[in-house]
Formats: C-alpha cells, sequence, structure tokens
C-alpha cells in the first residue's frame, strides 16, 4: 500500500524535457518533479536526449503543456527546437 500525503492535486501538467547530456537528464526531471509537487501540481514528465527523437514525437502529436529544451545542442539547439514547436501546435 502507497503512503497516505494527504496532498490534493491542484491540477496535472504535462511536460517534455529535452537535454543530451546523459548524466544530466535523470537529475533535471527529478528537480522539475520536485519543484511540482511543492507546488501540489501533478507532472507527466516525458524526457528526451536528442533533438531528432523529440522532434519525431512530437510531429507524430505528443504535444506537452510545458517545454523545458537544453539551449546548448550540437545539431540542433534549442532555440530552433522552440521554433519547431510553435510552427507544429
Amino acid at each position: 500500500m502507497g503512503k497516505e500525503t494527504g496532498l490534493t492535486m491542484k491540477q496535472t501538467y504535462t511536460a517534455a524535457l529535452l537535454d543530451d547530456d546523459r548524466e544530466l537528464l535523470p537529475y533535471l526531471a527529478e528537480k522539475i518533479q520536485e519543484e511540482f509537487f511543492k507546488q501540489e501540481m501533478a507532472l507527466h514528465l516525458t524526457q528526451y536526449q536528442s533533438p531528432e527523437s523529440f522532434l519525431e514525437a512530437l510531429e507524430k502529436g505528443n504535444h506537452s503543456d510545458i517545454y523545458f529544451l537544453d539551449i546548448d545542442m550540437p545539431q540542433i539547439n534549442g532555440l530552433t527546437v522552440a521554433g519547431r514547436i510553435t510552427s507544429l501546435q
């Protein structure tokens, strides 16, 4: 049985996290989820390690309420990805 926290989540959000740093990605995901929990908000967070996999999912209709993007990536930077998000929504 799970432990009862007594918290009622105010709202549920979906989010996508894109970072090409394999070691940093899980840390960022944990910190983001902790912050949402502190605000009593539920979060479904999907992690992506490459801009290509992120854009492929986006083109298939996997949109989120919130996007966390690494700006400094070698092939496709986060600003380019942000532009693609805007054009596909």
